[in-house]
């Protein structure tokens, strides 16, 4: 009886360890920063289109199949870029805004051997007590993503 319990019980906490790695929308900015962190961090240690394929469904892909051809762009592109870029290295956070406390941007600058990539994740929620969703997702090799076009 004590082997079963203790099974249930493992069983339960990774069940409630992983609950959030599904979630499509997050009620606060820690949340949604805690997600793309997972997500660059699997880019950076493991396949780079698997972890691109388990970002969360973006706001306007109300189907599997329009979720996919939005992400399938993202893995095409950096196909296409990781040889100009080398390895990759780690990744840090840059940068936070918020624009009218419903559209959001995360930053984060992936250190590759020869170029970074910038990846900027746009968030969107309609009203104050709404979640935020993914809405859009730009990557970019080379420093000069680093900064608006007003800086170049």
């Amino acid at each position: 009886m004590k082997k079963w319990f203790a099974a249930a019980l493992a069983a339960l906490f990774l069940v409630c360890a992983h609950a959030d790695a599904g979630k499509d929308s997050f009620k606060t900015i820690d949340e949604a920063r805690s997600m793309v962190e997972r997500v660059l961090s699997d880019y950076v240690k493991k396949d780079q289109a698997e972890a691109l394929r388990s970002l969360p469904r973006f706001a306007q892909s109300k189907t599997d199949e329009e979720q996919r051809v939005s992400v399938q762009k993202y893995v095409a592109w950096n196909a296409t870029s990781s040889e100009k870029r080398g390895a990759t290295l780690g990744y840090k956070f840059e940068s936070s805004k918020t624009v009218a406390e419903t559209v959001m941007r995360l930053r984060f600058v992936v250190l590759c051997e020869r170029l970074p990539v910038v990846w900027d994740f746009y968030f969107y929620r309609t009203g104050l007590d709404k979640d935020w969703q993914l809405a859009e997702l730009r990557g970019g090799s080379g420093a000069i993503n680093l900064f608006d076009a007003g800086d170049r």
